[in-house]
């Protein structure tokens, strides 16, 4: 039932937002499936993301599927909107030119790509016994890594990788030369904004764009997804994380910009979900409204969560950007006022990315937030609270029924500018120790453990296989002598106060690391190094800074 009414919401909206004849491309895309920990999802490549998120182990999921959202007004007066829900059409595959068409026959790029963060521990141990076409045998998820200047791409996929404005798959660049090439020791990375480069135990990359969707925005999608494989470290075993960078092509400026996580949560049983935000944390998430998922809600012949183990939560965190609105939809519920529903023309799809209703009616405090006969004060954010506090205005404080919910985490972007890049960065974590109803035990200090992993770089996640350099200029300053040296070298940082330093070989390999360092210097034993060019990476207190050391003998 609930795929038959997904099916009915996408045609609905396509005839309002999307072009009627599309390529045969916009079709669902090629499939990748998140599996590196505790958690399994699919991705597709043209957009839909994270469908089916779930624990490997329990049959339920807690989410049915999620989209990335961007709209705008441009200097005309007219809505450009690529808020797509269930429907693919008019989203390709593929990257775009500088001028936002198509680059490439986007048949070719319905696929996700994926490298195992092991399979780069070894390749960057054979490396040295390596030849091109060995590389392609053995490692073709590294040999046709879709990054810029690939030379073995062709040989991997059967067609040449197209000249684009945009940087494609991010990568380790261990020559420096801007370009992508295996044989010089590159490899592919996570390419964070503000920090450090690294290699988890999966990551999945695709490139979409929306050229074609009626009222699109003309940008082009590029998503990488990334998990760890933390047997002793809970939260992150259970999260799953992902980031789009969204490539503004169009030629004409845009204003009152909107960008959203849009997220059908489905707790096991659909039509039984509670929903709240956390926005101090930038966080939302979805819960059941009771102990026992399913019976007397409809569900009664689908998959639900088991008596013998408490239902889980689950929630959308938001790193390194605020969010700044959080709203909700319910899908085709009695007990709600059709206002609450999904959105359907293109006007309700920008009031519901702005964090208003559908008709335009402001979010308010209390009861359901819908309150246009006898509204409350006007909120940015949907039950901001925690259920277990009945002071706070909750589904569960308002007493409500639950129902099927689409979660809305948006951010107010102001303008775009043509070629402008904006990054979205999220943690989908699903949290096991609930004590319901209204008590979400452990969800919250969960929440704050993934958030302290990212702002930590991920340096102490798992112990990442690799980390690289930062993606920008640190404002760290140190200074590192001899240099060319022999046997040992000296750090000197008198100006902030160290972290960790790590050390990198000519191959990208991790020699040295040392998170206990004294104040003023230290030295750095090499007699056991090869000679060759080093990378040292210094973290402090300001940030992170790089420098090169020369081992000569």
């Amino acid at each position: 039932m609930k795929r038959l009414l997904s099916l009915l919401v996408a045609c609905a909206v396509a005839p309002a937002l999307f072009a009627q004849n599309p390529p045969p491309c916009t079709t669902q895309g090629g499939l990748g499936v998140v599996n590196a920990n505790d958690l399994s999802a699919s991705l597709y490549s043209n957009g839909r993301f994270l469908d089916g998120l779930g624990l490997k182990s329990i049959d339920p999921n807690t989410q049915y599927g999620a989209r990335l959202w961007l709209a705008g007004i441009d200097p005309g007066g007219n809505l450009k909107l690529t808020t797509p829900t269930y429907s693919n059409i008019g989203l390709h595959s593929g990257p775009l030119t500088l001028t936002g068409a198509q680059a490439d026959d986007c048949l070719r790029w319905n696929r996700v790509f994926a490298v195992k963060g092991p399979d780069v521990i070894r390749f960057l141990d054979t490396l040295p016994n390596l030849t091109p076409q060995l590389l392609i045998d053995r490692f073709p998820s590294i040999a046709g890594w879709p990054a810029v200047g690939n030379p073995y791409y062709e040989s991997v996929y059967g067609y040449p990788l197209p000249a684009t404005a945009s940087a494609l798959a991010p990568f380790y660049d261990a020559d420096s030369d801007g370009l992508y090439d295996p044989m010089q020791g590159d490899y592919p990375v996570v390419r964070l904004k503000n920090k450090p480069l690294f290699v988890p135990e999966e990551i999945h990359w695709m490139v979409y764009n929306d050229v074609d969707v009626l009222l699109g925005v003309r940008a082009e999608y590029q998503l990488t997804t990334w998990a760890f494989k933390c047997p002793n470290v809970s939260p992150l075993n259970r999260t799953i994380f992902t980031s789009h960078k969204v490539y503004y092509k169009n030629v004409e400026r845009l204003d009152s910009v909107f960008t959203a996580l849009w997220t059908d949560f489905d707790i096991g049983c659909y039509a039984d979900d509670f929903i709240g935000s956390l926005p101090e944390r930038n966080s939302f998430f979805a819960y059941n409204q009771d102990p026992v998922d399913g019976p007397g809600s409809g569900c009664n012949v689908l998959s639900t969560f088991p008596d013998s183990v408490p239902v889980p939560a689950q929630s959308t965190t938001f790193l390194g950007s605020k969010m700044d609105h959080m709203g909700y939809a319910i899908n085709n519920s009695a007990f709600y006022p059709p206002a609450m529903g999904d959105p359907i023309s293109p006007v309700e799809f920008y009031n519901v990315i702005n964090g208003r209703w559908r008709d335009g009616t402001p979010l308010t405090v209390g009861g359901a937030g819908y309150n246009p006969g006898n509204p409350g004060a006007p909120t940015a954010f949907a039950f901001p609270g925690d259920p277990n506090n009945p002071a706070a205005w909750t589904m569960c404080s308002a007493s409500i029924a639950g129902g099927d919910i689409r979660g809305l985490g948006i951010r107010a972007l102001g303008s775009l500018a043509p070629g402008q890049i904006v990054e979205t960065t999220a943690a989908w974590t699903y949290h096991t120790q609930t004590n319901l109803p209204c008590n979400l035990g452990s969800m919250i200090s969960e929440i704050d453990a993934v958030i302290a992993a990212y702002n930590n770089g991920f340096t102490n996640a798992c112990a990442p296989l690799v980390v690289g350099t930062k993606d920008i200029a640190a404002p760290a300053h140190f200074d590192v002598f001899p240099n060319p040296a022999n046997n040992v070298f000296t750090v000197r940082h008198n100006e902030t106060i160290p972290v960790s330093v790590r050390v990198w070989d000519p191959l990208g390999r991790l020699v040295y690391f040392n998170a206990d360092l004294p104040a003023g210097q230290f030295d750095v034993q090499t007699a056991q190094w090869a000679p060759g060019l080093y990378r040292l990476q210094l973290q402090t207190a300001d940030g992170y800074g790089v420098k090169n050391v020369v081992i000569a003998r």
